[in-house]
C-alpha cells in the first residue's frame, strides 16, 4: 500500500521526535504515548511501511516489549482497527 504524503509527514514528523526521546511525549513512556503508538501499531501491522522510519520500529520494539502491552493484547485478542 502506497501511504498518503499527509501520513508520511506524520511519521516523519514523529521520527524526528524519536530522535531526540526514547518515547514519543519525552523520555518515559507515558499515557500520552499510548494513542499514537496505537496508531504506530496498526501502521506498521496494517499498512507495513513502518520500516522507513528507523526510531519508530525502535519504538514500537520498545512498546511490544512491555509487560503490559503484551498482556493487554493478549486479552483483547490484539489491535484491530476501528471499523474493521
Amino acid at each position: 500500500m502506497n501511504p498518503g504524503t499527509g501520513i508520511i509527514t506524520v511519521h516523519n514528523s514523529i521520527g524526528e521526535e524519536l530522535e531526540r526521546c526514547a518515547w514519543i511525549a519525552g523520555k518515559n513512556l507515558t499515557e500520552l504515548d499510548i494513542v499514537p503508538g496505537y496508531s504506530l501499531i496498526l501502521s506498521e501491522d496494517c499498512i507495513g511501511f513502518v520500516d522507513r522510519f528507523e526510531h519508530i520500529k525502535a519504538c514500537l520494539k520498545r512498546m511490544r516489549a512491555r509487560p503490559a502491552l503484551q498482556a493487554a493484547m493478549e486479552k483483547s485478542g490484539g489491535l484491530t482497527p476501528v471499523g474493521s
